[in-house]
């Protein structure tokens, strides 16, 4: 895995920009990588600072769309998300609190129309404009901030992506100015974890993402067949 650090991107220039590399291989890399992020329980076997994950306010895909998508590219999911985290680094940081909106970009040959790449991407909500979109059953936090978050994948070969993660996160809320290099290991550390527990254990033959897949196949079968009797 590589890591790059910039230290001041315009978007926040005291925020680093954080960016790191690796490889992934699995038939359901594309289609199944978003749970990793927005699935509790998949989420919470990589994050131990994640206390809630959710699309709170799901997004029309037709005009998502018109504003995301193009030719080869094909917008599959669009919303507002909401993420609670846990207080951390020893209670230094209290818990945080997300909106973002986020979506899902599929990426396909202009020739034969096979899949070759996907992107995860989000960024803040602004609290001038969307604070009534916060859910109500979750009491507020202090909120942290998305400058931008991506999460690339890129078809190598068969099964074989690379896969690029860069997030740029404001912590938000009042902590000393040395925890910020705590923040930032805190990170690093989350994101080796994903890629660990993607590798090894997520999407290995067999795996949690094999067998949603595997599962969904069979509904799809099942339906054909329902549709096929009643012809």
């Amino acid at each position: 895995m590589s890591i790059e650090q910039l230290n001041n991107h315009h978007l926040s220039p005291g925020t680093p920009l954080l960016r790191l590399k690796t490889t992934m291989s699995g038939r359901s890399v594309l289609s199944r990588t978003v749970a990793l992020v927005m699935d509790l329980d998949q989420r919470s076997a990589w994050d131990d600072t994640i206390a809630a994950v959710s699309e709170v306010h799901p997004l029309d895909l037709v005009e998502a769309n018109k504003l995301y998508g193009s030719k080869n590219v094909i917008v599959s999911r669009c919303g507002i998300g909401h993420a609670v985290t846990k207080p951390a680094m020893g209670g230094i940081i209290g818990a945080r609190e997300q909106l973002t909106v986020c979506g899902v970009n599929d990426f396909f040959d202009e020739d034969d129309g096979t899949a070759i790449g996907s992107i995860i991407w989000g960024f803040e909500c602004a609290d001038e404009f969307h604070k009534d979109l916060f859910p109500i059953e979750f009491e507020r936090k202090t909120r942290a901030t998305t400058h931008v978050f991506s999460f690339a994948m890129k078809k190598l070969v068969e099964n074989v992506y690379d896969v690029e993660y860069i997030l740029q996160l404001d912590i938000g809320g009042n902590f000393p100015s040395w925890a910020q290099s705590g923040v930032t290991f805190t990170i690093v550390n989350a994101v080796r974890k994903m890629f660990t527990y993607a590798k090894e254990k997520y999407f290995i033959e067999g795996g949690p993402a094999d067998q949603f897949i595997e599962a969904q196949e069979r509904l799809e079968a099942l339906e054909s067949l329902r549709m096929s009797k009643q012809i």
